[in-house]
């Protein structure tokens, strides 16, 4: 195990893997860290992270480079590492959730990943949910993961124009993977009155899947609106503009679209399944996403039965704990521990 963590008076040449970088969550974490770390180096290989030889290029890479430490604002990690390194693990999707695990995935966090892991000084997640997985899977001790928390970036303020082209609307931001829980969505939302002016807005889904949603739910494709690859402003406007924010996940490390959301004073419906209860607290109306509960809620904010203003303050309020700057803070805190200085002279008791 490597025992000797870097001081910000050494020359750390420490890199970061900035291939992560992107729109969706790991991507945002990746950029937000990015935008903050000073002194850090990019990694620069043309290959992905998730390619299957990437843990080979990627040791190769740093011990080329004489790196004194990694970085990972994902899994992924170098192996063998010839440094310290340490790792983000947002979750445990692949080996937890049955729907999205396969013989590849599986073999890569046991044998790859694992044995790097646990000889690692730390790991950095980013929920206490996602903390005790990670500390039952690996069989590490709990001081050895060091929660790091998420954060929305600063286009999502409760300030600013909302959304009104769509009228009365529903909002979801997800993805097509099984875990997300588009159909549990689209299902509930099938289960309010046609009369009803209402819309369901889907950011981050493919067209093609919506329509078949749609098509096996009884729902008139024009009563959806599917976005894909749009700014963080626009997406601000969507929140403000929304009747509430539904993330009813089945699975989830944090959510991202929580706390941005709330940045937003947009109130959140979301599942009480693994870490949305911790994230959400009572700033949002939780709700069991395997039963008839989403479409009552739906209903009942619908009918105005929901008085939904508590929820967007509370909201408002909580996400201040959730800060790109206590973020990095506490990372440094970890990595660049500060140096216990000894006293000078002779501090005993009584000396002259």
């Amino acid at each position: 195990m490597f025992k000797n963590l870097l001081h910000r008076s050494s020359q750390m040449n420490a890199y970061f893997d900035v291939r992560w970088t992107g729109t969706h969550g790991i991507g945002r974490f990746s950029a937000e860290l990015w935008k903050r770390l000073s002194g850090w180096l990019p990694v620069k290989l043309d290959s992905r992270p998730l390619d299957a030889l990437d843990p080979l290029r990627l040791a190769k890479y740093l011990k080329d480079n004489q790196a004194g430490f990694f970085l990972s604002p994902a899994f992924n990690v170098p192996f063998p590492s010839s440094c310290p390194l340490a790792a983000t693990i947002h979750d445990l999707i692949h080996v937890r959730y049955p729907p999205e695990r396969t013989c590849l995935k599986s073999a890569y966090y046991r044998y790859f990943q694992r044995p790097i892991v646990q000889k690692s000084r730390f790991v950095f997640t980013v929920s206490e949910y996602s903390k005790s997985e990670i500390v039952n899977y690996y069989g590490v001790v709990p001081e050895q993961v060091i929660v790091l928390g998420n954060a929305p970036s600063s286009a999502f303020v409760h300030a600013g124009e909302p959304a009104l082209e769509f009228g009365q609307f529903f909002l979801a931001v997800l993805n097509d993977k099984p875990h997300k829980n588009l159909a549990g969505v689209m299902q509930a939302f099938s289960r309010i009155d046609r009369s009803t002016p209402c819309r369901l807005v889907l950011v981050g889904v493919s067209d093609s899947i919506v329509r078949l949603y749609a098509k096996m739910f009884s729902i008139p494709f024009s009563r959806c609106v599917v976005l894909r690859g749009i700014s963080d402003e626009a997406l601000a406007r969507l929140y403000r503009g929304a009747m509430c924010l539904v993330s009813v996940s089945l699975y989830e490390g944090f959510g991202l679209p929580l706390v941005e959301a709330m940045a937003c004073g947009c109130p959140v419906v979301a599942s009480n399944l693994t870490a949305h209860p911790e994230i959400l607290g009572d700033s949002g109306i939780l709700i069991d996403p395997q039963t008839d509960d989403l479409s009552e809620s739906m209903r009942s904010i619908v009918k105005g039965d929901l008085d939904l203003s508590i929820f967007a303050q509370r909201g408002m309020e909580r996400v201040k704990s959730y800060r790109w700057d206590l973020i990095v803070d506490r990372l440094e805190q970890v990595i660049f521990p500060p140096v216990k200085r000894k006293p000078c002279g002779n501090t005993r008791r009584g000396a002259a």
